[in-house]
């Protein structure tokens, strides 16, 4: 999700010189090995991009290869990142729902084809045209739902939002609604017309999962993604953080970088899911390796192979249940990016079972992402 609206700043003086970026060690169960050459390129690329803190891991298969942290988490409280400090994982977060989704499928709770208003407690109907959502649509970003930034935008809050995820929704996409807009909120195409990136289609999908479950969303990630890979310190919300660990999200403005406030907004499963870089590897390597994280099953590989597969091809070739493919040098990758407001994420995967995870909490300038997803790559094949 990005939001490009005004949120609370907080100018932190003095350390914008490039002694702020220093390397700092995992402090986790795992022992990673020294990549000094490494090291020097992120720290460099982070000098040049403006960006304060960074954490990045590789992984291959099974395997977390390496994990570390850099610069600050909080320059104002000297804090600095390590591989396990939860950044905010802003779009990189819908790779919860999908999984989420193929949980319910494999349940037999959910089926992906369904129309959602067999399942939801309000109607959605696309005001152009009559053809029915389903979930499969929505987690393809077909389903013609378009992001309102007026409305998504209004609703943007320091701290966590007060507004439920089902009322929110229901007010955006019913016609009683305070947020409805048949033009603004909707495609004119109307459904499997074209694929159009949708944050609100992915709450809805989420929504969904959470009637199917009968259990609030944030609670069945937590009871069967989350706790089964000992991801201890992730949470949809910030209640449930330690406030003084999550990174600060910045902005670079005038030769400086400015703190922005923790926020929340109600559409929180399109990406308001907070972790560290060691514990989401714990979610990549579950992805690259059939479903299993060691000896934890969270799906099979079928439904792995489901979420990498485009399902409707003729929209978009690239598109499967979230996760998108894209190329770099040539290679393969399938994956997800994510930027907010004072943040910049991306995962992937090659399909050698190679892949990465890449957590700033800045935006960033020029194509630091790129550059260090090549870096990892790389260096990855040296080990």
């Amino acid at each position: 999700m990005v939001y490009v609206g005004i949120l609370l700043l907080m100018t932190i003086g003095c350390k914008t010189d490039e002694n702020l970026i220093q390397k700092t060690q995992p402090k986790e169960e795992f022992s990673y090995p020294e990549l000094p050459d490494l090291d020097t390129f992120i720290t460099e690329e982070m000098n040049n991009a403006k960006v304060p803190g960074l954490s990045a891991c590789i992984i291959r298969n099974e395997d977390i290869l390496w994990c570390n942290g850099y610069g600050y988490a909080n320059i104002e409280e000297d804090r600095l990142v390590d591989s396990t400090t939860p950044f905010m994982l802003a779009s990189v977060s819908k790779t919860f729902v999908s999984a989420a989704a193929m949980i319910l499928v494999e349940r037999g709770q959910l089926d992906l084809d369904a129309h959602i208003n067999s399942i939801l407690d309000f109607p959605v109907h696309h005001p152009h045209g009559n053809t029915d959502i389903s979930t499969r649509m929505l987690l393809s970003h077909t389903a013609g739902i378009k992001d309102n930034w007026t409305v998504m935008g209004s609703v943007i809050v320091d701290g966590d939002s007060p507004i439920a995820l089902g009322d929110f929704l229901e007010d955006y996409l019913t016609e009683q609604g305070s947020y409805y807009s048949s033009q603004n909120n909707f495609i004119n195409e109307g459904v499997l017309q074209s694929r159009t990136y949708s944050n609100i289609g992915v709450a809805l999908a989420a929504y969904v999962i959470e009637k199917a479950a009968d259990i609030p969303f944030d609670s069945f990630c937590e009871d069967n993604i989350f706790e089964p890979l000992q991801m201890h310190d992730t949470s949809w919300h910030l209640e449930g953080l330690d406030l003084d660990l999550v990174a600060v999200p910045y902005r670079w403005r005038m030769g400086d970088w400015r703190a922005i406030e923790h926020y929340g907004y109600p559409d929180y499963p399109d990406g308001s899911l907070r972790t560290g870089a060691e514990q989401l590897a714990r979610f990549l390597v579950m992805h690259s390796n059939g479903g299993h994280y060691r000896d934890t099953k969270i799906i099979s590989e079928d439904s792995i192979a489901e979420l990498n597969t485009a399902h409707y091809p003729s929209l978009d070739s690239g598109q499967g249940l979230i996760w998108y493919e894209w190329t770099l040098n040539g290679q393969r990758i399938r994956g997800h990016n994510g930027g907010d407001s004072g943040v910049s994420t991306e995962i992937g995967v090659r399909e050698d079972g190679t892949g990465f995870v890449i957590l700033m909490n800045s935006s960033g300038e020029g194509n630091i992402l790129r550059n260090i997803e090549e870096a990892l790559l790389n260096t990855a094949d040296q080990l």
